[in-house]
This record gives C-alpha cells, structure tokens and sequence, in this order.
C-alpha cells in the first residue's frame, strides 16, 4: 500500500503524462476517468460504466477499464471497448515499466505492475474514457494517482479486509472515501449505511467534490438491478443517459454468472456478498420451487469464512443442502480444508442446521467433480463460491476457449 512508488514511476513514462495531463494548448484531449471503490459490487458496476460509454461512444474512442482480480489470465484485467490486453501488447508494456523501474529505481508490487499497464495502455491507445476499479480500499491504492477523475463511485461499505482497512465501518469508508477529488462527480450505492454516508458526504465536501448523489434505496432489490442502477447514474454525470434494462444482466465474469443449467460461479467472499448471493439464488432457485443447492467453497485464510457461509444458510427460501469445501490454486491465501470444513460445521450449528452435510476434497477441481457426479437431478444446483482463485478451473470445464494463465496470478498477499 502507499502511492510513492506508483507516483514516481508514472511522473517518468512521457505517454501516460502526455494522457492524463495534456498541455493547455491540448486541454480537449484529456480523458474522462472514473474511479470505483466499494467493498462488494464495485467490479460489476466498473463493467456496466465502461459497457454504457462504449454503446453510447463517448468521446467517440475506446473505453477503457481496469478491474481486479481475475478469474482466468490477469489479462481479463484490461480492457479496451471489452477487448482484452493481448499477451503481445501486455508483455510489451511490461517491459516499458522495467525500463521505468531502472530509471527511477522502484520496484513495483505485482499489482501496481497491472496498475501501471493499464494505464499505460489507455494512454498508448489515447482512450477518452477510463473506468478504473479500486483494488484495495481507495485512498493508499495503487489506483489513486488517478488525476481528476470526473467520477468518483463508492458501491457499497462492509466489514472486509480489516487488517489494511481497519475494524470499524467508519474506518473502512474514510479509506474508501479517499477517491475523492477536487471537482469530481460523486456517487454512493444505496445500501451504505446512513452513518457513513454521512462521513463520506463530509469527506466529499472537504476536498471540493463538485456533486453529491445518493442513489436510492429500493427495498427487495437484486443485486443486478442495484448496480445498474449506480452505473446508469455515474454514466448521467459523465453526459450518458441510457435506459437501465440496457445493463440489466451485463455481468463480468464470476459474478453469478451461470455457466450449465445447474451450475453458478459467485466470486462472493465475506458474509455481505454471501447474503447477497444467497439471495439472488433463492430469487432463482427457491426451496418452494423444489431446489436444492450444494454449495463449493475456497476461500481466503483471512476471510470471515463462518459468518460468510451462516449468511447463506440464513438465506429465506433457500435449502442448502450441502457444503464442499476445499483450498483454492493459491497456495498462500487459502484457508486450507480442515480450516474450512470446521468453520462450515459451525456455521451451520450457528444457524441450527444439524442435517448439513459438510464435506472436503484436497483440490476446488475434486471437490466440484464429486459434487457434480452425486447430484445429478435436474433440481440439484452447484454453487461455486468463496474467492476468484475457485472459479477458473471450473469455467474452464464450461466455456470453451477460456484464457487461462498456466499458474494461478491472482495477488498472494493483500
């Protein structure tokens, strides 16, 4: 964390300066950035903001869009109008920022790495519009060396990554608040609570921020509908106005995203996301419909894990019928199985389902094979949840022509 590095490096590569702080006699030129921090939700509204601009042809040139993690190549990270970075042009940038790191002498974190390509790829590429997702936070995030962003979004504010961010919801907003810019546009999720909207209003008032918008709050509302909504509004203050059904169901990968009949990736990963998960599969595949989900899980050594898996079992109208669990690709990050079927037997004492049948498998591969092979009714719904290092092996088994890193590149530490 801390933008020292990424400053110094960027100040040094003559097209992103030439990108992002054009001349006076070139003023025209400068980009439209929008910047999106949120602790759930922020990767998919990112998506619909860049896929809305592209449709509307803002500016007239390529969107571009930063997002993270990945779900198979980290070159998914990087998008021009949706078009992934080629492994041609992404090595290419690469060796650009080491020429930049030698220069400067920095050494970049892998993900300030990816940060940098990004931009240096909207920049080689004069994109007039950027939508750039925070990865961590906001305000120490390699991201926030964005200048002027038009836009500041924050989705959503709940308890993760407290170690970096702190333990208290306040704690976690300030971090996230820290966006903001002088002359920006902000926009605020409607389910953040009304404590801290307070606090990132005053916080948008004290750096200057030219406009306040809280999206309002629907009672029963998808997830989908509720991050159509945040982009459609973000895209009003960039000029767009477009109809929401146009974004409904526009989802980025691993975001309940079905990928078989019965079969649903999730990359939900604290017990916020699970609620919301577990609700949008009792929209879909309700116990009084005759449903009956198995659940797959990885997740993170430093993940809420019971009280993410208790949200889903809490879930109304909704019968989880069991959970298998196993470590994820990344070796560093996961919770290891015995780790993780503990926690999932004590989630389901906490929630008085004695019946839940746990289960642990030593790959996320085995595990949802030996799910699949047991549930084989056209009413048994496998749901693979808990992390992004869960989902890319099992897409791989459905999408044809998935591009697929040969080792997992996702971050080991955050």
């Amino acid at each position: 964390m801390g933008l020292g590095r990424m400053r110094t490096v960027a100040a040094a590569s003559a097209p992103l300066e030439a990108w992002w702080r054009p001349s006076p006699q070139a003023a025209e030129s400068m980009p439209t950035l929008v910047h999106v921090a949120g602790t759930n939700g922020k990767g998919s509204v990112s998506h619909k903001i860049a896929l809305g601009a592209a449709q509307a042809k803002l500016r007239g040139g390529p969107v571009g869009l930063f997002t993270s993690p990945h779900v198979g190549t980290f070159r998914e990270r990087i998008r021009l109008d949706g078009d992934m970075i080629s492994e041609a042009r992404a090595e290419a940038l690469l060796e650009e920022i080491a020429a930049l790191e030698e220069q400067t002498q920095q050494d970049l974190t892998y993900f300030e790495l990816l940060t940098l390509t990004s931009f240096l790829h909207f920049a080689h590429e004069r994109a007039p519009v950027a939508v750039i997702e925070a990865g961590l936070g906001g305000l120490e995030d390699s991201t926030n060396i964005l200048p002027d962003p038009a836009v500041c979004v924050i989705t959503t504010i709940a308890m993760d990554h407290q170690a970096i961010l702190g333990n208290t919801l306040d704690d976690i907003a300030r971090a996230k608040g820290g966006i903001f810019k002088k002359g920006a546009a902000v926009v605020l999720g409607p389910t953040i609570p009304d404590a801290q909207l307070a606090l990132l209003e005053n916080l948008a008032h004290s750096v200057g921020a030219a406009s306040f918008d809280v999206v309002s709050r629907v009672q029963g509302e998808d997830v989908d509908t509720e991050n159509t909504r945040v982009a459609a509004t973000a895209l009003a203050k960039m000029g767009v106005d477009i109809d929401v059904e146009d974004l409904l169901c526009k989802r980025p990968l691993g975001r309940f995203e079905k990928v078989a009949e019965r079969v649903v990736l999730d990359a939900a990963h604290n017990p916020a996301a699970f609620t919301r998960l577990g609700d949008d599969l009792a929209r879909s595949f309700p116990t009084s419909g005759g449903y009956k989900i198995h659940a797959v899980v990885a997740m993170g050594a430093n993940k809420d894990i019971r009280g993410s898996l208790a949200a889903l079992l809490r879930t109304l109208d909704l019968d989880v019928a069991s959970v298998t669990v196993a470590p994820s690709d990344n070796a560093e990050r996961t919770a290891s199985s015995i780790d993780l079927a503990t926690a999932a037997r004590e989630a389901a004492q906490d929630c008085g389902f004695s019946s839940l049948r746990v289960a642990h498998a030593d790959s996320i591969t085995k595990a949802y094979e030996t799910v699949d092979s047991l549930t084989t009714g056209q009413r048994d719904v496998i749901v693979v949840c808990g992390s992004f290092n869960a989902l890319g092996k099992i897409r791989a088994k459905h999408v044809a022509q998935m591009s697929m890193d040969e080792v997992n590149m996702n971050e080991n530490k955050v």
